[in-house]
């Protein structure tokens, strides 16, 4: 069916109006005879009102044989989930009116699946991915956050509930996840990757502990190291892809320089081990129960 895109906004107002489009659509018989005797009319040739932005402007309506000039309206509303002709409540609607199943739910296919993944040193979380897939007039991005916004909303009854206030893990921000991912990585022992017992032994004996060591070092002078050959080499390289990560980096954006790197990673595992002895001090503290005694009497009056 026709597809078009307009979001509702509370900055524009009656945006989720009806709408009545209107066209005049002329074909000539010049027209027809340079297209062979027919014209397809598509939705693009209907509708060129600015408002809506077409997602299939190729939809094929019907086809013209004979000269022609007519006036085209379309009723355009936003609606909910699949709506069937008979079902549609149209004020003022005249005899030469043609209702059509609407199907307003953008979204034409979800799926979901978990997922093992390891955060730092932890390996028993999980990770949750969702597959969406839609006809164009949102992206799959949009519909999520749509849903997540009616989501949050329906439950905004349940938090009129009086009941301990909670505390969160609130993590870091967002424009830090990706520096806290990486940081993650980097502190990570290099008995923790599970490498070969002779690549293991030889980062040992070079005194490398951390991998933020191992990927400050050049390619070049890891096989400087002592009993390291190309073996060993081709070992490492591939386990330091599968992580995102590689020899040689730079790693001066985290504020991690090879002759800094032991104290940096040093200082980044006493702060992140401080953050999470505190959050276990206020989970086995909870906050007093709050209670608004005007609202309590406002219930005893019902």
């Amino acid at each position: 069916g026709a597809l078009l895109r307009r979001l509702p906004s509370a900055d524009i107002p009656n945006s989720r109006d009806l709408r009545i489009l209107t066209s005049v659509l002329d074909i000539t018989q010049e027209d027809l005879d340079k297209l062979g005797g027919q014209k397809h009319v598509t939705l693009g040739d209907i509708i060129t009102d600015s408002y809506f932005e077409i997602v299939n402007p190729g939809l094929h309506l019907f086809t013209v044989t004979k000269p022609m000039k007519r006036q085209i309206d379309l009723r355009v509303a936003i609606g909910r989930g699949y709506v069937p002709s008979e079902r549609h409540q149209v004020r003022d609607r005249t005899s030469d009116e043609i209702l059509i199943d609407a199907a307003f739910s953008p979204v034409r296919l979800v799926n979901y699946y978990v997922e093992n993944t390891r955060v730092g040193q932890d390996t028993d979380f999980d990770r949750l991915i969702f597959e969406v897939h839609t006809d164009g007039r949102v992206t799959p991005s949009e519909a999520l956050s749509f849903a997540a916004q009616i989501g949050q909303r329906h439950f905004e009854v349940f938090g009129k509930l009086k009941t301990q206030k909670m505390v969160f893990d609130e993590g870091f921000s967002e424009s830090r996840a990706d520096e806290d991912e990486m940081l993650e990585k980097l502190s990570l022992r290099i008995d923790e990757i599970e490498l070969s017992v002779r690549s293991t032994n030889c980062l040992s004996g070079a005194n490398i502990d951390t991998i933020a060591e191992l990927v400050s070092i050049p390619e070049r002078r890891m096989l400087e190291f002592r009993n390291f050959g190309k073996k060993s080499l081709n070992e490492i390289k591939a386990k330091l892809v599968d992580m995102g990560l590689s020899l040689g980096m730079d790693l001066s954006p985290y504020g991690i320089t090879s002759d800094n790197v032991k104290e940096k990673i040093r200082h980044y595992l006493e702060q992140r081990k401080g953050k999470r002895e505190i959050l276990k001090d206020k989970i086995k503290s909870p906050d007093e129960v709050i209670i608004d005694d005007e609202d309590e009497d406002e219930d005893d009056e019902e």
